[in-house]
């Protein structure tokens, strides 16, 4: 998906504009007129990017036990354990198969099911969830949904500034959390509230506690932003806590950046579901719906042997 706006005399040569720059496809997003003209704000979708991570036409190897797999990539072999738990796989089996078994049970329905009703993005500092709420409310608009965005009160200047940045092509104001009423929180089926909330640390109980007010406060389903390259053993017990507090769904960020997966495997080992994948740094880059086979192919690719051996030797 990108973003593009369009300013013009008429609407007819901001449309003309638009579909010489983004072609037959594109979608209006937003639309201004005034005295000065017309701006709109238009979008054109594109495929994902989860296949440049993974090709599903590449073949991965099955020499590998699925265990080893999943310890390579760092997870603590008691989550691999858990993760696995019911999978029967007779020794020649492919690995990629039982995988996507196992991560389709763990998966949501897709990205479409988080583009409804009020959720509460939380996490830990720095992860991502300002820009993740920027892309909920994207799609959500690319979806033709009323949106509405949200913060904290305690947000900082710099996260909110950042908020309203990512917004503004969709002229989308954000607003602090005290200052919605009762009706603007609650959402109907073709509408949808994001309220971004401030960074936690999950190992502090008085923080969660804190946490859990806010997410009371929204009315919102919490949904946390997962970095892919964190610490798989702290991600287990960040992960545990999080599903404690009541959050069900996560959305995996960086994982274009992080060679080793541990991490994602903990959050869905220790008690949360998959909904989607954040791939670059920018709002161009919608969010992915998971495919259990390609997910599971590139984290057994990458334990491959022969790529292991060349990362160690590559200067």
């Amino acid at each position: 998906m990108r973003l593009r706006v369009f300013e013009a005399r008429t609407m007819t040569e901001a449309l003309e504009a638009m579909r010489r720059a983004l072609g037959p496809d594109a979608v209006i997003v937003a639309s201004r007129e005034d005295a000065r003209g017309v701006r709109i704000t238009a979008a054109v979708e594109r495929e994902d990017d989860l296949h440049l991570l993974a090709p599903e036409s590449e073949a991965a190897p099955s020499d590998r036990k699925l265990l080893d797999i999943l310890t390579w990539h760092g997870l603590p072999e008691h989550a691999a354990r858990i993760l696995l738990a019911g999978e029967k796989m007779a020794p020649s089996a492919d690995p990629v198969a039982a995988l996507a078994a196992v991560l389709g049970q763990r998966c949501g329905p897709g990205i479409g099911s988080l583009l409804q009703g009020v959720r509460a993005v939380v996490g830990a500092p720095g992860v991502g969830k300002t820009l993740v709420a920027a892309k909920l409310a994207t799609a959500a608009a690319l979806a033709g949904r009323r949106v509405r965005v949200f913060h904290a009160d305690d947000a900082r200047a710099g996260e909110a500034s950042r908020l309203r940045e990512l917004l503004a092509p969709l002229e989308i104001a954000p607003r602090p959390l005290s200052t919605a009423t009762a009706d603007e929180l609650a959402a109907t089926e073709t509408e949808l509230v994001v309220v971004d909330l401030p960074g936690v640390d999950p190992t502090r109980g008085t923080e969660l506690a804190r946490l859990a007010q806010l997410v009371a406060s929204a009315r919102g389903r919490p949904l946390v932003v997962w970095p892919a390259g964190a610490d798989p053993v702290d991600a287990c017990d960040a992960a545990s806590n999080f599903a404690a507090l009541g959050v069900r769904d996560c959305i995996v960020t960086r994982i274009d950046l992080a060679r080793r997966l541990g991490s994602l495997l903990a959050a869905v080992a220790c008690g949360l579901r998959l909904a989607a994948l954040g791939i670059g740094p920018s709002l161009d880059r919608p969010l992915v719906t998971v495919s259990p086979v390609r997910l599971a192919t590139l984290i057994v690719e990458r334990a491959s042997p022969s790529r292991s051996v060349a990362a160690c030797r590559r200067p």
